[in-house]
């Protein structure tokens, strides 16, 4: 009977943490950046938003090459523009193939999931990222807000579009939930088998 929890429990919890896919994402809405209608596939290889059971939302990017090159060059000229007009130092310029950020989520409930990641970007600008996943329809509300040294220098907000991976439908928050039930079956179980040996042994 120990072997037999010790493996369900095992099966529960060393499966994938991943609770829910947010995948082929694309801005749809926006006020500083080209808005599209679908997933660009000549830009990014992944854009997509996985939230997890332990209260954590990553977003995963993985740019084509060509994107990767452009957007280095783009961001090298907004750096150079805020150093020679605002005298503002934003440090050099990171920008990888493969990006993954951290968000951690603020509240949830049954239709939206709210998070947001603090970043540290040279010396004295903090850029933060809100987001807002609507369960109901895989959107998510981007809002970025860049300060340098105590005073906003940027803000954009934006609208992206995502499909729900149906696969990850049943979340594992669900199953998380599942194995406390199970792991609390078990143990009436193992204590009704115990107090009925009990009685047995008494009688006897």
């Amino acid at each position: 009977m120990k072997k037999l929890i010790i493996i369900l429990i095992s099966i529960f919890f060393t499966t994938s943490v991943q609770a829910l896919v947010f995948e082929k994402c694309y801005v749809a809405e926006s006020k500083k950046i080209t808005e599209f209608d679908s997933f660009q596939e000549d830009k990014f290889e992944k854009y997509e938003y996985k939230i997890y059971s332990e209260g954590k939302i990553s977003h995963n990017v993985i740019f084509t090459d060509k994107n990767l090159a452009k957007l280095i060059k783009d961001r090298e000229q907004f750096y150079k523009e805020q150093k020679e007009k605002h005298g503002i130092n934003l440090g050099p310029v990171k920008i990888e193939k493969i990006n993954t950020k951290i968000f951690n989520i603020t509240y949830l409930d049954e239709k939206f999931i709210k998070a947001e990641r603090v970043s540290k970007v040279g010396d004295h600008s903090i850029i933060t990222v809100k987001i807002i996943l609507d369960l109901s329809n895989g959107s998510i509300k981007r809002d970025a807000l860049t300060e340098y040294q105590g005073r906003l220098i940027d803000r954009y907000t934006s609208l992206i579009n995502c499909n729900i991976s149906k696969s990850s439908s049943k979340s594992n928050l669900l199953d998380y939930w599942w194995a406390v039930i199970l792991i609390i079956a078990i143990t009436f179980f193992i204590f009704t088998q115990s107090g009925k040996r009990l009685k047995k042994i008494r009688r006897k």
